[in-house]
């Protein structure tokens, strides 16, 4: 953590030995842009030359850090936690949803939180794309929510939030 910590401060490249989650050990060289911590863990954020684009390095799953004489200028205005939680609202999960939100898109921005989903206005409302591992996740974050919405994807989702329904209303009862 310090030493990627110095090098986004001082803008200096690194070398990332790195273990995937899928296990797979890279070397990496990393422009530091920022640390940032999201859902309990610590990641760096980054332009990766190994895949020529902007990643972001869970911590706890460095092997090692080398400094290298190489320095870099940081993108103007680059927001590291604004990047960490949008990125991790879009890794491929087991369901991949779409829920049109009947509401503008600054509403949505308000009541949906960053790494739930990717928001983005249409002509018809807010469309929200999810990642996600359990639909009856998403049915219970659905929810809460303060204005209407309409499932387009999975059709499984409906089941999830019927099911959730009888679940809130078996408690109002007791």
């Amino acid at each position: 953590m310090l030493a990627l910590s110095a090098a986004a401060r001082q803008q200096q490249r690194v070398r990332l030995s790195y273990r995937s989650a899928e296990n797979e050990a890279t070397a990496r060289d990393i422009d530091t842009y920022g640390l940032a911590y999201r859902g309990g863990a610590w990641y760096a954020v980054g332009y990766c030359h190994l895949r020529c684009d902007l990643r972001s390095f869970r911590l706890d799953r460095v092997l090692g850090v080398e400094a290298l004489p190489i320095s870099f200028g940081r993108p103007k205005g680059f927001d590291v936690l604004a990047y960490l939680q949008t990125s991790i609202a879009q890794l491929p999960r087991a369901y991949a949803v779409e829920v049109l939100l009947k509401t503008d898109l600054a509403t949505a921005c308000r009541a949906v939180f960053a790494e739930m989903g990717t928001p983005a206005e249409t002509p018809r409302g807010v469309l929200l794309k999810i990642q996600a591992d359990e639909l009856e996740w998403v049915a219970r974050e659905l929810s809460r929510l303060p204005f209407g919405f309409r499932i387009l994807k999975p059709a499984a989702l409906r089941r999830a939030l019927a099911a959730h329904c009888v679940h809130l209303r078996a408690m109002a009862e007791h």
